[in-house]
Formats: C-alpha cells, structure tokens, sequence
C-alpha cells in the first residue's frame, strides 16, 4: 500500500509540474527575443502566371542594435 500512495504522489507531481510549464508557456510575451523565429508574412501576390505574381523573399536576420557579438554552439 505504501508503494501505491508513494507512486501515485509521483506521478501525481510529475502532472502537476508539466500542467505548470505548459501554463508558464502559454502566459508569456506575445513579442519573440529568441529563436526560434516566427515565420515570416508573405507580402508578396501569387497569381495564375509568372507575370502575374509578385515575389517577397524573406528579410535577412539581423541581430539588433548594440547586441554583442557572441557564438554559442551546442
């Protein structure tokens, strides 16, 4: 019975610290400062020819003003 009550207490830790990541996930900032990136808005038109379209490639990331110039590799 006591190894019951233990693994159920367990498991029952282990739900609770997921449910609050996945809540701590949720509430934050709309704004990204990390990676990844969200994917870019296609500005562009997409017609029924080549003509008729109009290309929007993506802009170049840059890192922003000031940032210092560090690589982290993993």
């Amino acid at each position: 019975m006591k190894r019951f009550i233990a693994s159920s207490i367990g498991a029952l830790a282990f739900v609770l610290t997921l449910v609050s990541c996945n809540q701590q996930e949720k509430s934050t900032d709309t704004k990204q400062n990390g990676l990844p990136l969200p994917d870019p808005s296609f500005g562009g038109k997409v017609g029924q020819t080549l003509k008729e379209s109009q290309p929007d490639y993506p802009k170049p990331v840059m890192p922003p003003s000031g940032a210092p110039n560090v690589l982290v590799i993993l």
